[in-house]
C-alpha cells in the first residue's frame, strides 16, 4: 500500500480506497457444475465493476485445491522440459511453492492488481475499448509480478 500511496495518482488513490475495504480467504469449494467442471478458478475478485469496487472494496476467494491440482500439473510439465530438473530418481530437485504459497504470494497479488487499478478505470484511454478486457489478465499478472519484485527488494520472500 505504501508503494501505491506514494504514486499519488487519483487512480491509486481511487483502487487504495478499494483496496482498504477488501477481504480475502481460502474457501473449500463442495461441488463444482458448469463451466467450472472444465475450468476452475486459484482465485477470483468480485465486483468487476469499478464503481462498486472502490464504494464498497473487493471480496477475493482463493481455492486451494485448484491451485495444487496446477501445483502438480506444473511439475510434471518442468520435468518434461527440463531435463536437469530432475534428480536420478525422477524428481523434482527444487520445489515449487506449495498451493498456499502460490497463493499467498502470486495469486493474492494478481487478485490485489484487478482491485487497486482496474483497466476499466482507464477505458477513455484506449482507442477500442475492446481492449480493455483483453488486456486486464496480463496487467493483473504484470502487477503480480511487479509486487514480488517489490517484496524481494524489501527481503520478503517465500522459503523454499
Amino acid at each position: 500500500m505504501a508503494y501505491y500511496k506514494a504514486r499519488g495518482t487519483p487512480l491509486a488513490e481511487r483502487g487504495l480506497a478499494a483496496l482498504a475495504s477488501t477481504m480475502a480467504g481460502i474457501y473449500f469449494i463442495p461441488f463444482k457444475t458448469g463451466i467450472s467442471l472444465q475450468f476452475s478458478f486459484s482465485g477470483q475478485s468480485i465486483p468487476n465493476r469499478v464503481s462498486v469496487k472502490e464504494e464498497k472494496g473487493v471480496k477475493i476467494y482463493f481455492d486451494a485445491i485448484e491451485t495444487q491440482a496446477r501445483v502438480e500439473i506444473n511439475k510434471a510439465l518442468v520435468l518434461q522440459v527440463y531435463h536437469e530438473a530432475a534428480s536420478a530418481s525422477g524428481v523434482l530437485t527444487r520445489y515449487p511453492p506449495d498451493a498456499v504459497e502460490q497463493l499467498v504470494w502470486h495469486v493474492a497479488a494478481h487478485e490485489v492488481g484487478h482491485a487497486i487499478y482496474n483497466l476499466s478505470s482507464l477505458q477513455e484511454c484506449f482507442s477500442s475499448p475492446g481492449n480493455v478486457s483483453l488486456l486486464e489478465e496480463p496487467r493483473a499478472e504484470l502487477t503480480a509480478m511487479f509486487t514480488l519484485r517489490l517484496l524481494h527488494r524489501e527481503g520478503e520472500s517465500f522459503a523454499q
